[in-house]
């Protein structure tokens, strides 16, 4: 079955001020995941997956700057969205 490649990008505000972060879906087995990017004030990228389980999404990484730990509770709804969009 053809699943075809999501991708976006939102800026969020995270660590005070506004950062773009990008999105990227990839089927995992029977499951989706997102690779997400964003990069701080030295222009250093930081990277994580989110995946669903149990109807509640996770983070694989867990060496992510304070800044982001801080969005992250953001993170359910703009997945939720776009699973609801791609559906």
């Amino acid at each position: 079955m053809f699943h075809k490649n999501i991708a976006f990008t939102r800026i969020l505000k995270a660590g005070g001020r506004p950062r773009e972060f990008n999105f990227r879906r990839k089927k995992i087995n029977e499951h989706f995941e997102y690779d997400v990017d964003t990069s701080d004030d030295r222009g250093e990228r930081h990277y994580f997956t989110c995946y669903r389980e149990d109807g509640t999404w996770h983070v694989h990484e867990k060496l992510l700057p304070q800044w982001v730990i801080e969005m992250l509770p953001q993170l359910p709804d703009i997945l939720e969205a776009s699973e609801k969009e791609n559906a």
